[in-house]
């Protein structure tokens, strides 16, 4: 469902990635945002825009708060 409970009329994407904490500027950040949206954009929207309710967010994860290797 689109915003307000209508079927979108173009669409819609929600991505999110996950980063260490302070690994990255606000600069790379803004620029990764913008890229996927473009990537967004060419893949599934063509000459349509993406519909209004598509977001793209990065979540900065505290370091320690991260699992590896199992």
């Amino acid at each position: 469902m689109g915003t307000g409970g209508e079927a979108p009329n173009a669409p819609m994407a929600l991505v999110e990635i996950r980063i260490s904490q302070g690994s990255n500027t606000d600069e790379e950040k803004a620029a990764f945002v913008a890229q996927a949206f473009a990537a967004l954009q060419a893949h599934l929207g063509g000459s349509s825009p993406l519909a209004e309710a598509s977001y793209v967010t990065v979540l900065e994860v505290p370091a320690q708060h991260w699992g590896y290797g199992g």
